[in-house]
């Protein structure tokens, strides 16, 4: 057991320095087994070599156990990305190499890629789907508190929706082009307003984004013995985020109930 443990770890040894430190691909190529993801790993692989020119791989310590090879590495690397051209990056991880009959059976590693962003010079930019849908809740919650300020807090200077009528199968639309001063009707402090929101999906794209989401809920004006429920509504809601970095809502698409 021991003579095949050290038999794994040149083995691992040879991979690391003729395929990480050497380049030599087609020395990987021959030397996986028939099962080893060899095509994705390729394609990882052949990035590595364009965003580092020069890079070296040095094994600090080594544990294989039953065709199973833990590698404790440092890597040091020159970044040819145009970004980031001629910075250096050293960092640190483990891989966990699968050796079977003398072959390369798999070769996952990790290390922290935090570190690795950072000294490339990369500014992380805080996740913002949380943020996004923060606008939507507050909007609901707005009209449940009578917030007179919830079209500066909510929305942006203009303001499109387009709205399916179930009953007619039609379209209307309606455009607002000062919607933030915009104040709220006159029927706004007399409601009684519930809603519950599901989000669907998220998408953002720079500072756009699209907010789908299916909505339940009612709304009952005492005064007037009105009220009105919906029940599994699907709305996509459009955001910006303006020069104050503060998302805004700009329109809506009201698809109606969902089937």
């Amino acid at each position: 057991a021991y003579a095949d443990n050290d038999a794994d770890k040149k083995v691992v040894e040879r991979w690391v320095n003729k395929v990480y430190n050497g380049d030599d691909r087609d020395y990987a190529i021959e030397n996986v087994t028939d099962d080893f993801p060899l095509e994705p790993w390729l394609a990882w692989y052949d990035s590595i070599s364009v965003d580092y020119g020069t890079s070296e791989v040095t094994i600090l310590e080594m544990v294989a156990e039953a065709g199973a090879v833990a590698v404790h590495w440092d890597f040091k690397g020159i970044s040819n990305a145009e970004a980031s051209q001629g910075k250096v990056v050293e960092n640190s991880g483990m891989s966990l190499i699968k050796v079977v009959n003398g072959k390369i059976a798999s070769d996952t590693g990790y290390w922290p890629t935090l570190a690795e962003h950072q000294q490339l010079g990369y500014t992380l930019v805080e996740p913002q789907e949380k943020a996004v849908q923060q606008v939507i809740l507050a909007y609901h919650e707005g009209i449940k508190t009578h917030d007179h300020e919830i079209n500066r807090k909510i929305f942006d200077e203009t303001y499109l929706t387009l709205n399916h009528n179930d009953s007619t199968d039609t379209w209307h639309s309606t455009f607002r082009d000062h919607m933030h001063t915009d104040l709220p009707p006159d029927w706004f402090d007399q409601v009684e307003y519930d809603s519950q929101v599901e989000f669907v999906r998220t998408t953002i794209r720079n500072d756009n984004a699209a907010v789908d989401v299916i909505e339940t809920g009612g709304v009952k004006n005492p005064e007037l013995g009105t009220e009105s429920s919906w029940n599994r509504y699907r709305n996509v809601w459009l955001l910006h985020k303006n020069a104050n970095n503060e998302w805004k809502i700009v329109g809506a698409v009201f698809l109606g109930a969902v089937d």
